[in-house]
């Protein structure tokens, strides 16, 4: 496959990053597959040849073995004309998410790579690779790197992770497949190999793509890379699709590309942020303040929580504190910054932003569909919070939509009360513009802004008996 994937010998180290934000438990639900990339050979074949029989016949028994296995190499024909090929799906996927993953792969790589006597194509969950020259048990590394572009990271941790992984996976068979998931540090990440290669092959395969990776990308917050023969990935927000049911967190982080010009300043933003993380809790969830970095510098900082947690002191006061470890951690010295934590966001700038509605945002997507009917009605409710919102002295606002006897929509909207009425709504229409746009028929969605936040799940993620009414207490007027 070396000819194949020549004009990829390189990382791609600021290439697109497909991600998916929001997790499910998704163990029994049919995952929608979407193709990553698609490699093809220059080399081709002609149609109705015994070689494109061959392929044919390769196809189908690969599909037919994806209903039972997760991973497999097989050949069909004979010399000079036997096609080579294989597939996996990731070591935690159900076998009825690995058949339609491969299935999927069948149909978009005989599309994308018409013709080709070689060809592969990733998916996030899984690959499917042939060849017209027998690759088996010979470890490609010739693949692509990927990167979060919307984080950074200073922490060493991902890469200490994934370094074990790759120690450990080419020792577990039949699969070469392992992950770890340290949910209370926002870390997930796993390393595999194709089923063909040996162990050693495994091993020699994984280390060489973890040290392109460290020659790459390990400042961003996610990273993988995808060979033909092995993979890694680390990602601050589950991927992983059996946690075995433990709660997880979504982090998200906004940097400025701007650094502060001293130290001195730096160091003035753990104080800043320590005093949001004290006062924000005994103020109903949200506080914003002020502090002197320097005699020509203010810091500017404020924090939210979420508005099921307003009576509840220390809840807001815990994931503030984590957010704000964080913040220092993925925002090194920078001049502005946002850390979304699941129930709380922090944020600081060194310019005044009170009352201003901010436009640095992240949107995220389910991965499952719903019906057409489902999401103008999830949509209708999401209408409905926002406008009992921003006349609400809280600026939030939640409910439920019954759906079906099985399916209901929860949404949770919520402004910083720094806002006027105006720009809330302002704030969380904008939001809801993007979701509808971008989050189209998926079984849920978030948007983040440093103004505002909007959410919706097909499960209750909120308090239903804590969303409160009570006027807001004043925060102090920075």
């Amino acid at each position: 496959m070396a000819s194949l994937l020549l004009h990829h010998n390189k990382p791609l180290c600021a290439l697109f990053f497909l991600l998916f934000m929001i997790y499910h438990d998704t163990a029994m639900a049919i995952l929608t597959f979407k193709p990553i990339k698609a490699n093809c050979a220059s080399t081709k074949y002609t149609e109705n040849s015994t070689f494109s029989t061959n392929l044919k016949d390769l196809f189908s028994i690969l599909k037919a073995k994806s209903s039972s296995s997760i991973s497999i190499n097989q050949t069909s024909g004979k010399a000079p004309d036997t096609t080579f090929g294989l597939y996996f799906c990731t070591g935690d996927l159900s076998q009825d998410n690995c058949q339609a993953c491969i299935e999927t792969a069948i149909t978009d790589i005989t599309e994308s790579c018409r013709s080709s006597k070689q060809g592969v194509i990733w998916y996030d969950y899984c690959e499917l690779r042939y060849s017209d020259t027998n690759f088996f048990g010979v470890p490609d590394t010739n693949g692509f790197s990927m990167i979060n572009p919307n984080g950074n990271t200073s922490s060493s941790r991902p890469v200490e992770v994934v370094s074990q992984l790759v120690k450990e996976a080419p020792l577990v068979h039949p699969l070469m497949f392992k992950t770890q998931a340290l949910i209370s540090e926002s870390l997930y990440a796993l390393a595999q190999c194709s089923s063909d290669l040996t162990s050693q092959g495994c091993s020699d395969c994984l280390t060489t793509i973890l040290a392109n990776i460290k020659a790459c990308c390990t400042g961003a917050k996610g990273w993988r890379y995808l060979a033909p023969s092995c993979w890694i990935r680390y990602e601050a927000t589950p991927f992983l699709q059996n946690l075995n049911g433990t709660s997880t967190q979504i982090t998200q982080s906004y940097c400025s590309s701007n650094d502060f010009p001293s130290n001195s300043v730096a160091n003035a933003i753990p104080s800043l942020l320590s005093m949001l993380t004290q006062k924000a809790p005994a103020m109903a969830g949200f506080y914003y303040t002020s502090v002197r970095a320097n005699k020509n510098i203010n810091l500017y900082g404020l924090a939210l929580c979420r508005g099921d947690l307003q009576n509840k002191e220390d809840d807001c006061q815990s994931c503030l504190k984590d957010a704000s470890e964080s913040i220092v951690e993925d925002c090194p010295k920078k001049t502005q910054a946002i850390e979304w934590y699941e129930k709380c966001f922090v944020r600081y700038s060194n310019q005044r932003f009170f009352g201003a509605v901010n436009g640095d945002s992240r949107t995220l997507c389910g991965l499952e569909q719903v019906s057409a009917d489902a999401d103008e009605a999830t949509e209708k409710l999401a209408m409905s919070l926002i406008n009992d919102a921003v006349n609400n002295p809280m600026f939030v606002r939640a409910g439920k939509v019954v759906i079906s006897n099985s399916l209901s929509s929860y949404v949770l909207v919520q402004c910083t009360r720094d806002l006027s009425g105006q720009g809330c709504r302002q704030c969380l229409q904008t939001g809801m513009d993007k979701v509808s746009s971008e989050c189209k028929l998926t079984n849920g969605w978030r948007y983040l802004s440093g103004s505002c936040t909007l959410r919706y799940e097909t499960f209750a993620f909120f308090d239903t008996a804590l969303i409160s009414t009570t006027p807001a207490l004043q925060p102090n007027s920075a």
